[in-house]
């Protein structure tokens, strides 16, 4: 019998894939923006992490995460709210290795290969502030104690001045994905 691992420490440790991740190329898909930039609803907090600033709903809180061996710096937020994660994770590098289109094919590789990523969706943007940005979303299904659990990922990948590369992320159970706020977490990143 194989031992299945807590919702909450499972969630906030794929946080941190792209802190692996940073920087094979793909182009984006046609059609419209799955992305815009918005402001935040106005009862929602700001919080600068390194070259960018995100809002999140109050129930949002920072926690401690590690940068990893391919980002200089790391910040996390995740909901407060008990049940599985919910949460955005930023990593930055001031060096980056591959542009932002990129670094999404890179990360669609990834989630295929430890997640099980399925039906990934990828769209180069336009991100006031940033040199390129690229788009990515896909679900996966992850093994819990309450059994398994369908997860939505979204990542907003920003190529930045100087070289640097910010790489944003957000997850939640796709049950409560939109109600999470946790898309509009990532359209509300501007860059500092």
């Amino acid at each position: 019998m194989t031992a299945r691992r807590s919702p909450r420490p499972l969630i906030a440790a794929l946080l941190v894939v792209p802190t692996m991740v940073l920087g094979a190329c793909s182009p984006g898909q046609d059609g419209s923006a799955v992305l815009d930039p918005q402001e935040a609803p106005a009862d929602w907090t700001s919080h600068t992490m390194g070259p960018i600033a995100l809002a999140a709903p109050q129930d949002w809180a920072p926690f401690e995460t590690a940068a990893g061996e391919s980002a200089d710096e790391a910040y996390a937020l995740r909901q407060d709210a008990e049940g599985p994660g919910t949460g955005v994770h930023v990593s930055v590098t001031r060096l980056r290795s591959r542009d932002a289109a990129a670094a999404v094919a890179n990360l669609v590789s990834v989630g295929e290969a430890t997640l099980g990523a399925q039906d990934p969706s990828e769209e180069l943007l336009t991100w006031p502030g940033a040199e390129d940005a690229a788009f990515l979303s896909y679900t996966a299904t992850l093994p819990t104690d309450d059994g398994d659990l369908d997860v939505r990922y979204e990542y907003l990948v920003l190529d930045l001045a100087d070289e640097a590369q910010a790489v944003v992320a957000v997850i939640a159970p796709v049950e409560t994905f939109d109600a999470s706020g946790a898309h509009d977490v990532l359209a509300s990143v501007t860059v500092s």
